[in-house]
């Protein structure tokens, strides 16, 4: 059976065959369980050197599915930046990956003039996932991080998109 699962390369599959199948439900729900660290092995094996200590194993294993999806598997300073911001996140949702791969991935980001400030906020127009994160492009004076509220402390940035990123001048 583990052979089986070790065949399916989609986290979200994997999850779902588990379930449909009510197996190794303990080693999916452990982030730094053996089973996570034979995927990595599997499929990801030459990107194990650059897994942040602190990261789950899970969380470093589906950031390298999106990664590979959105052919930015070997944009070493986008795995880097990315696995950063996971870890200011408090909880990392279904779909917090994705986001912050596409923060990481943003021109004002990549460039450096723009910090990430992420929020939950399930008012707002512009969420991920199921944790309804929100990414600001923000001057936060040289650092990413993570608020609960009080978004309207952090500067705007001359020519970037405060939601959007992007580096524009009007």
């Amino acid at each position: 059976m583990l052979n089986i699962i070790l065949k399916i390369k989609n986290p979200n599959k994997i999850f779902e065959y588990c379930q449909k199948n009510n197996i190794y439900l303990d080693l999916l729900k452990d982030i730094n369980s053996h089973f996570w660290m034979k995927l990595l092995e599997t499929y990801y094996n030459k990107y194990i050197y650059l897994k942040n200590k602190t990261l789950s194993i899970k969380d470093y294993y589906v950031l390298l599915y999106y990664c590979e999806l959105f052919t930015l598997l070997d944009e070493v300073k986008l795995i880097e930046k990315s696995q950063e911001l996971l870890l200011k996140l408090p909880q990392i949702y279904q779909g917090d990956h994705i986001a912050i791969i596409h923060a990481c991935n943003n021109i004002a980001i990549r460039m450096g003039i723009s910090d990430v400030v992420m929020t939950r906020n399930t008012k707002e127009d512009l969420i991920y996932g199921l944790g309804y994160l929100v990414i600001y492009y923000l001057n936060n004076n040289g650092s990413d991080i993570f608020v609960d509220k009080y978004i309207e402390q952090y500067k705007h940035i001359k020519c970037v998109d405060p939601l959007r990123g992007g580096n524009y001048c009007e």
